[in-house]
Order: structure tokens, then sequence, then C-alpha cells
């Protein structure tokens, strides 16, 4: 009972990330449909869910879920989905186990054996050039940085514009022992700007954390003059070369400016007069517009409006 009450309510998250899932448009790479199929060794999994997670901005949603049988479980759909990282997960509180891309190769399987019935190891996948190029990088590379760093750079000289390229560019691009002892917010994020092609929209669809990697120094006292947050926050959008990146991270922006210090009031501002709109949600234009044209009568350097009064008193 308990595990059919468990399994309801596994099923009834995945059900709600399906609902929350990204919005297509024609700026975002896609694909149409999907045939993925995980194969494993373990047969106690026969039974149990699995599930395909994906990313927006790092932040996880489940995309879908299937069922082992016979040591297979297969995900199938003819839904439209961004072309990015996904993952496979036995739960929806377990870390994922096995990244993957999903691109216009959409229909592969993914073999993984478990040697020593502690945890994964062996991976292997057919149908998918791009995926074996990645999971040889990622499971046959030893954990040293320069042999990732060597790799890293073969990739770029011999596949520059892919996208598999790009991620692990991104992801691996910079020194973890670095950003481990790391204090500050903007060395932090000048190193992910540095590392990550913010023209390529599929970016956006990876469990790299934009927002972590964007959010400004406000908190941690950084920086603490509006002037300085205004050119902070110019220098990030100016980077933003792929429209859907430059959206989400000007929306999580003025969203952090919003619950802060009214100091930075014309912070949101400049990022409502020098940007196009589009980032805003559908059915919140009027009234962050209202909200702007509010805040413009009283930002510092703004006009007084005359104050009336009734009578002499």
């Amino acid at each position: 009972m308990k595990s059919k009450i468990y399994g309801l309510i596994l099923s009834m998250v995945c059900a709600m990330g399906l609902s929350a899932q990204v919005v297509i448009t024609d700026s975002i790479p896609s694909v149409r449909g999907y045939d993925v199929k995980l194969t494993t060794n373990r047969t106690e999994k026969n039974g149990h869910n699995v599930y395909i997670i994906g990313f927006e901005g790092g932040v996880p949603y489940c995309l879908d879920s299937a069922v082992f049988k016979k040591g297979v479980a297969e995900f199938k759909s003819k839904k439209v989905v961004p072309c990015g990282i996904y993952a496979f997960a036995l739960n929806s509180n377990s870390r994922p186990f096995a990244n993957f891309i999903l691109n216009q190769q959409n229909k592969f399987t993914v073999d993984i054996k478990d040697e020593n019935s502690s945890e994964f190891q062996k991976v292997t996948v057919t149908g998918s050039d791009e995926n074996s190029l990645f999971f040889d990088f990622i499971y046959n590379t030893p954990n040293d940085l320069k042999e990732i760093s060597r790799k890293r750079m073969n990739l770029l000289e011999t596949m520059p514009d892919a996208f598999v390229t790009k991620y692990i560019m991104a992801a691996y691009g910079a020194d973890p022992q670095r950003l481990q002892n790391s204090r500050s917010q903007q060395e932090l994020t000048n190193t992910f700007l540095k590392v990550t092609d913010l023209s390529e929209p599929r970016m956006l669809y990876t469990p790299i954390r934009v927002p972590s990697m964007v959010e400004l120094p406000i908190d941690k006292e950084e920086i603490t003059e509006c002037a300085a947050i205004i050119e902070y926050v110019d220098d990030i959008v100016s980077r933003c070369q792929a429209q859907n990146i430059r959206n989400f991270i000007i929306s999580r922006l003025f969203k952090t400016l919003d619950t802060h210090n009214p100091d930075y009031d014309p912070a949101m501002v400049y990022l409502y007069d020098h940007f196009d709109h589009s980032w805003i949600e559908e059915g919140s234009e009027r009234r962050i517009e209202r909200k702007i044209n509010n805040l413009k009568k009283i930002i510092p350097g703004a006009q007084i409006p005359e104050l009336v009064s009734h009578d002499i008193n």
C-alpha cells in the first residue's frame, strides 16, 4: 500500500512538472517528439518508475515517466520539446544518474550497466553520435584537470559549433578549485559569462544554474551604489545574444531588484526603459508599466509634483 501511495504522489509531481514545462516559441530550437529507451541489467528495477528530467535555467522539471519492464524503460512522445540536456532520475527526490542530449537525433537507446551492484558505472548509447561523444567525455575521461582540458580543446578544434562542445565548454570550462575558493559573486558571474556561449539558445535548457550565476551581488554587499548596479546589469544583459536567455536573465534581475532596497529602483527603471519588453510574462504588462510609471515620479532625480493644500491650515 505504501509503495502504491508513493507511486501516486510521484505521478502527481510528474504531472505538475509536465504542466510547468517550457513554452516553445519560434526562437527556441526544438524537436518534435522523441523515442528514448533506457536499458539496465539491474533486475530489481523491474516494475519501478524512472523519469526524464528537463531543465530551464538549471531549474528541473519532470518531462516524462516510464516503467522498467524486463530491464527496459521506453519514453515515447510526439510533443514538441526544447533541444537541450535532459537527465534520467529514479524518483523525484534523487539526483539524476545520467544526463543526455535531446537534439535532432531524437531516437536512441542508453544502456547502463551496473558492474558492482553499488552504482551505475558503464554507459553506452546507440543511435546518437552526439550522445556517444557526450558519454565518452563524461564516463571515460580521468578525473584530471589536464586531461579534461585536453579533451575540451580537442572538441573545440574539431567541432566548435556542435551543441555538445558548447555545453562541455560551459559545464567543465571553469577550474572547480578556483570556483570553490571564490567568495565574490562578481567573480563567479564573470567566470560563467566567460565559459558559456550565450548566443546558443539551447544553453538555457541544461543543468547549468543560470540564476545562481547571474544573481546580483547585493546581499553580499559587493555592490551598494545604484549606478554600479546599473553598470553591472548592463554588462550582463549585453552579453546575452540569445533572446530566450536574455529574457530569462532580465526577468530574474528585475524580480531581484523588486524585492530589495527602494534605493535600487532606478536600476529597475533602467531595465524597463533600455531593453525590449519580451521578457515580461503575458498578462503582467500593464501592471509592470504602472509600477514603472509610478517609480519614475519618486526615484532620485525626479521632479516632485506640486503639493496641493485645500485650506490654509
